[in-house]
């Protein structure tokens, strides 16, 4: 299945993946929104919610902004 994405995704297709699997987000996505009860706590690339919440591992960000 994260092949077929991952194939998609290079022909620039609009793929919406819902994980909780933050390799699989690091892997396939170009920008991420993280949502938590039913509001979303932060959106952007990889790099801005890195910048923006100064937090380079990812897992650490998603259960620091869902907490």
């Amino acid at each position: 299945m994260l092949e077929n994405i991952e194939r998609l995704r290079a022909l620039g297709k609009c793929i919406l993946f819902s994980t909780h699997i933050m390799r699989e987000v690091e892997r396939l996505c170009d920008r991420v929104a993280i949502i938590s009860q039913g509001r979303i706590q932060a959106c952007g690339t990889l790099a801005e919610l890195r910048e923006r919440h100064e937090e380079q591992d990812l897992e650490e960000l998603f259960f620091t902004l869902v907490s």
